[in-house]
């Protein structure tokens, strides 16, 4: 860890780092998926995978960069609107990133296909998540930044 994030002072820099980090080693494959579907070790070799084995992998090194992170389930916008009544996982079919920097939690995509931080795959716009984490839990409204229809409980990252 310490090589990727060697040049960063603060949680800012650390994040665009490992963020980077990812983005710059794997190459996303173009699957959509909630779970990693293959062996660890074969990810690692061939740095080709899913949605979830990119994102996942993103969520584990900016924990070990001391930054909180943890997965958002979505269903992309081309598959209509979730149901908000229960999260039922087989209504999902995408894993993104929701990091808190500084007080912000920021929306993370590393299949997004851009450097920006700030950008999202554009099937994830305009969609709900479901966050998973032990404690405060629950749905976020995925807008982009600009649109005039940001959550106040999801500030856009600016660096």
């Amino acid at each position: 860890m310490d090589s990727i994030t060697r040049h960063s002072n603060n949680q800012a820099e650390r994040l665009e780092s490992v963020f980077n980090y990812v983005r710059n080693t794997f190459r996303w494959n173009g699957e959509f998926s909630l779970y990693a579907s293959q062996n660890f070790n074969d990810f690692i070799h061939k740095k080709t995978g899913s949605s979830a084995e990119i994102n996942l992998m993103l969520v584990n090194l900016l924990r070990q960069a001391g930054i909180s992170a943890n997965p958002l389930l979505i269903r992309t916008i081309d598959r209509g609107m979730p149901e908000k009544m229960y999260p039922v996982k087989g209504q999902f079919n995408h894993v993104i990133v929701v990091a808190e920097v500084d007080g912000a939690e920021v929306l993370l995509d590393a299949t997004s296909g851009t450097a920006d931080l700030n950008r999202l795959n554009k099937l994830d716009i305009g969609t709900q998540g479901w966050i998973v984490r032990e404690e405060n839990l629950g749905w976020i409204e995925i807008f982009s930044p600009g649109d005039g229809k940001e959550n106040k409980d999801v500030p856009v990252f600016r660096l």
